[in-house]
């Protein structure tokens, strides 16, 4: 089972302990994002509302491309790849 590097923004350190970048074992995206939310389940709040759909303000890249693109979450990762979360900050 590959590490996936996952990326947080600075808004969400609070959930992980003040870290930014952390290394999340699993096999497909959906299982990485799953032990990444059991690992920091503060994260869960800022990511998903109720209903487990992704919050609209709240954008995960795994590499260059938006996973909202994909049709299912299995898609199988390997040693390399990156998740990013974007939390989308707006105010005036």
């Amino acid at each position: 089972m590959p590490a996936i590097d996952i990326i947080i923004p600075s808004l969400l350190a609070h959930c992980s302990s003040g870290k930014l970048h952390l290394s999340v074992d699993g096999n497909t995206l959906k299982q990485t994002l799953d032990n990444l939310l059991q690992a920091y389940p503060l994260l869960k709040v800022h990511l998903y509302e109720e209903s487990g759909k992704q919050r609209p303000y709240v954008l995960i890249y795994l590499n260059e491309d938006n996973i909202q693109w994909f049709d299912d979450m299995d898609v199988y990762l390997k040693p390399g790849d990156r998740i990013q979360i974007v939390q989308s900050v707006a105010g005036g």
